[in-house]
């Protein structure tokens, strides 16, 4: 048996033995794979393993994974199909005791990425954004409700990491997601004189009525009567609703980040109901102050007050104003 005495040396194989370890990310949203990007463009990683998570292996939200991952050249090793609690179990026998380098994980409140990280042996444990959830953490409790709440303790290891586009959170930051990858995609695009209004999935939530949501509607159509209006539906929004708004329609097949990037010229405004892809448009387009960025304050049916605190504080740290 060979004996290393020199500490430089042992260092170096230990170092090289780690690299040659896998590491894996598990995702559930398009937001997610643009996050992942953007972290293998701030820091490659070796032998990395794409899994997406998705409730069904066809529908909208898969399908727009599919189509981001695809424009971002990243390869999907995996599609895992979680519908049932058997599926816990499953999850199990494919995941448990395996050992990883880094797990990355698309969203901290996640009941099957909260699973996953307890069975699985991984060195480093790395979160990238899943909408507005991360500004969530340490001040909102949302998961009552989830099976893995009930049977373990919902609490990630202190020794986490974070690589947010949310700025001054009480985190630990691996490092700020400034969307530096989109950002050189759209460097030199002109601005057109359309509005993109971005859609939301209220009506389908049963957070408002079609009454209600339609009303908010025809306010931002009267202000901007001359304009010419295109709205974004969410990819969990049904046509038998958007198709009533009497506005020209934009279905895009990636979500709006990577679309942004597609587009000839940039629209003079983007306007959205307290729209993550508000924040991270401001982000993206933070070189170009000629793309105004709007909110439409809602009010919604329960009482939400400490979650829309949360939403407004983020809107004003971005410098994002409401529009009425």
């Amino acid at each position: 048996m060979i004996k290393f005495k020199d500490k430089t040396i042992k260092k170096l194989i230990s170092k090289r033995q780690i690299n040659n370890l896998n590491s894996i990310a598990f995702i559930s949203s398009p937001l997610q794979m643009i996050c992942l990007k953007e972290l293998l463009f701030y820091k490659s990683i070796n032998n990395l393993k794409v899994v997406i998570v998705n409730k069904n292996d066809y529908d909208d939200n898969v399908n727009q994974i599919k189509k981001v991952a695809e424009n971002l050249q990243i390869h999907i090793s995996n599609i895992f199909i979680h519908n049932k609690r058997l599926s816990y179990f499953k999850l199990f026998f494919k995941y448990a005791l395996r050992k990883e380098n880094i797990l990355i994980l698309g969203a901290y409140y996640n009941s099957v990425f909260y699973f996953l990280s307890k069975i699985i042996n991984y060195k480093k444990l790395l979160f990238v954004d899943d909408g507005l959830e991360t500004a969530f953490i340490g001040r909102l409790n949302v998961t009552n409700e989830f099976l893995t709440n009930k049977i373990f303790k919902w609490k990630y290891p202190s020794s986490r990491m974070h690589f947010s586009a949310f700025k001054d959170l009480d985190i630990n930051y691996f490092s700020q997601n400034n969307f530096l990858f989109i950002k050189k995609r759209i460097k030199f695009k002109t601005i057109n004189n359309s509005i993109f209004l971005l859609g939301s999935n209220f009506i389908e939530s049963d957070m408002l009525t079609f009454d209600q949501y339609q009303y908010y509607i025809k306010k931002i159509k009267n202000r901007y009567s001359s304009k010419n209006i295109f709205y974004l539906p969410h990819r969990r929004e049904d046509a038998s609703n958007f198709s009533r708004y009497g506005i020209e329609i934009l279905k895009p097949e990636v979500c709006f980040e990577v679309y942004l990037s597609l587009i000839e010229s940039l629209p003079k405004c983007i306007i959205g109901f307290y729209s993550t892809a508000l924040i991270t448009s401001k982000i993206i387009l933070s070189e170009n102050d000629k793309v105004e960025i709007i909110n439409v304050p809602i009010k919604f049916n329960e009482n939400d007050d400490e979650r829309k605190n949360i939403y407004n504080e983020v809107l004003i740290k971005n410098k994002i104003k409401n529009i009425f």
